[in-house]
C-alpha cells in the first residue's frame, strides 16, 4: 500500500502477493469471498473470488459504534477516507462496498447518519451512484479522481475540506 500512500497498512497476504480482503455480508456479517489486489505493471488488478457473490458485499474500516457510516467504493479510497475522518476526529466507520452498483445497495441496508464519497468518474458512474443512495455525498472535483489520488495529489486536508462539505449538506 505504499503506492497508494498508507506504507503501514497491516493487510493480508496471499502465497503470490496479493492482497487479500475479506468480502463480508453487510446484513450478517458473515463471509462472502475475497477481493485480491495485486500490482501488476504499474496498473493495480482487482479480481474476486470466483464463484461468490458480491451483492452485499463490503468491508468495514473502523469502529462497529461508530457515529455514521461512510460507503465508498474502493479500498485505497476507504483508507484515505478513515484517515481523513480520523484528522477532524469524527466517530465514523468506512464502509468499502466494491463498486459504485454494490455501494447502492450496501448503503440501502443501513439506517442513520450516513454519507457517501463518489469516484469522479468520466462515465460519472460513481456520482451517480452516490445520488442514488439518496445520501449527502463527497466527489474530488476532478475528473479521474477518488478520495485516494485527491488524498495523495492534494494532501489529506483537501479530503478532510469535502467531507466537511458533505457533512454541512
Amino acid at each position: 500500500m505504499v503506492e497508494k500512500g498508507f506504507p503501514d497498512a497491516r493487510v493480508l497476504l496471499d502465497a503470490d502477493g496479493a492482497m487479500v480482503l475479506p468480502m463480508r455480508d453487510c446484513c450478517d456479517g458473515s463471509l462472502l469471498g475475497a477481493q485480491k489486489i495485486r500490482l501488476a505493471d504499474n496498473e493495480w488488478q482487482k479480481k474476486m473470488m470466483q464463484g461468490m457473490r458480491a451483492k452485499g458485499a463490503m468491508y468495514r474500516i473502523g469502529s462497529q459504534r461508530a457515529g455514521e457510516l461512510w460507503f465508498v467504493e474502493g479500498y485505497a479510497t476507504g483508507l484515505s477516507v478513515d484517515a481523513a475522518l480520523r484528522l477532524l476526529r469524527l466517530s465514523a466507520a468506512v464502509m468499502v462496498c466494491f463498486s459504485d452498483r454494490n455501494m447502492v445497495h450496501v448503503a440501502a441496508q443501513f439506517m442513520g447518519r450516513h454519507f457517501a464519497f463518489a469516484d469522479n468518474d468520466a462515465s460519472r458512474a460513481g456520482e451517480k451512484a452516490a445520488w442514488d443512495t439518496g445520501l449527502p455525498y463527497a466527489m474530488s472535483d476532478t475528473q479521474g479522481q477518488d478520495a485516494n489520488d485527491l488524498h495523495r495529489e492534494s494532501g489529506l486536508m483537501a479530503v478532510a475540506k469535502k467531507i466537511m462539505e458533505a457533512r454541512r449538506r
